[in-house]
């Protein structure tokens, strides 16, 4: 019996990364979800992505599993939670973690729906900080398939509300962006990593350079996934964002 995996898809490394690696299993159906937010800057870019990525996975020789249209999320369809929301409030007091953990909790609960949210090993995320302090994972498997999931017993209260209803892949949680980098080289996608995209302030269409995953993928080694514009953008904002660090603490 096929197995589906629903699956946030935002067209980025990490979770491009993961579509890939299921893609490559037998017996999967996959299923991509993307929460339109329209006021995204990014939004048009990481849409184009994810299907320039669809195309390259659906002609690959080592696909195995079938990949689906990609379901959209209007933020109008997410009910509101004061629960849930209430948890994320905190959680984010705490960590700073992004808003779409609140939509994606509030959603998924709504409908039932167990999403995998792809978070990769990294000292620089405040979402791997967070579950690493709020929650206790256990492992679920079902032959090749294999994720992490958030034990109610375990984990704080808040972090179970946010998190009951998402799977985080195995795979990537021991992985840094530049092993998924490696391992998608050896597995034959070595040129899909330059479809990915990350950057959140597009300029004329290409990646800033100075947005914050821009200089992660600088400070990462992925400095090749910014042009050199956005790399000389980088370095220019550079001393003035230390200034800014040191003014702020002091």
């Amino acid at each position: 019996m096929s197995r589906t995996v629903n699956i946030l898809w935002t067209g980025g490394l990490d979770s491009s990364f993961r579509v890939i690696e299921l893609s490559q299993m037998k017996g999967l159906t996959i299923q991509p979800w993307y929460i339109v937010d329209l006021v995204r800057n990014s939004l048009k870019n990481e849409l184009r992505a994810i299907k320039t990525i669809t195309d390259i996975i659906r002609k690959h020789p080592l696909t195995k599993s079938q990949l689906l249209d990609l379901k959209t999320i209007q933020l109008n369809e997410i009910l509101p939670d004061e629960e849930i929301t209430a948890a994320f409030n905190r959680l984010h007091d705490k960590h700073v973690i992004g808003h779409q953990y609140d939509l994606i909790a509030r959603y998924a609960t709504q409908h039932n729906i167990r999403f995998e949210m792809s978070l990769e090993k990294s000292d620089r995320s405040k979402a791997y900080a967070c579950v690493q302090t709020e929650l206790k994972l256990v492992p679920f498997k079902d032959g090749a398939y294999s994720v992490l999931r958030a034990e109610a017993s375990g984990s704080s209260h808040d972090g179970n509300l946010i998190y009951s209803h998402i799977d985080l892949p195995t795979s990537l949680w021991g992985m840094t962006k530049l092993e998924e980098v490696e391992k998608l080289r050896a597995i034959g996608h070595g040129d899909t990593v330059k479809h990915t995209w990350f950057c959140h302030s597009p300029a004329f269409g290409r990646p800033c350079g100075h947005c914050n995953p821009c200089r992660d993928s600088i400070n990462e080694g992925l400095a090749f996934r910014v042009p050199l514009s956005g790399r000389l953008l980088y370095y220019i904002h550079k001393p003035w964002q230390m200034i800014a660090c040191r003014i702020k603490k002091n």
